[in-house]
C-alpha cells in the first residue's frame, strides 16, 4: 500500500489491525515530486510465496490493491531517499 501523508498509512494500519502481526514494516520515498510512504508486510522466499500471501489476505487489505516488489528495489528506493 502506498500513500501520500503518512496519517493515512498510519490509518489503515490501525483499522486492519496490522501492528498485531509484527509482520509490516514502511519507508518514505518520492513519487512524482511528492513524498511517498509505502507500507510493507512480510518477506518472502520466492514470488510464489509472496503472491500465495497476498492472495490470503483479508478481503479489506486486497480491496487495497497489494503489490509485491523485489527486496533490492524497496533498498534502492530507500538509498537513492537517503541520498537527497
Amino acid at each position: 500500500m502506498g500513500a501520500r501523508k503518512e496519517a493515512l498509512l498510519f490509518n489503515f494500519v490501525e483499522k486492519n489491525e496490522l501492528l498485531e502481526q509484527n509482520e509490516i514494516a514502511y519507508y518514505q520515498t518520492t513519487f512524482k515530486d511528492k513524498p511517498w510512504f509505502q507500507l510493507l508486510y512480510g518477506v518472502y522466499a520466492t514470488k510464489k510465496d509472496a503472491q500465495s500471501a497476498a492472495d490470503n489476505l483479508s478481503p479489506k487489505i486486497r480491496k487495497s490493491s497489494p503489490w509485491i516488489r523485489r527486496l533490492s528495489s524497496v533498498q534502492k528506493a530507500i538509498r537513492r531517499k537517503a541520498t537527497q
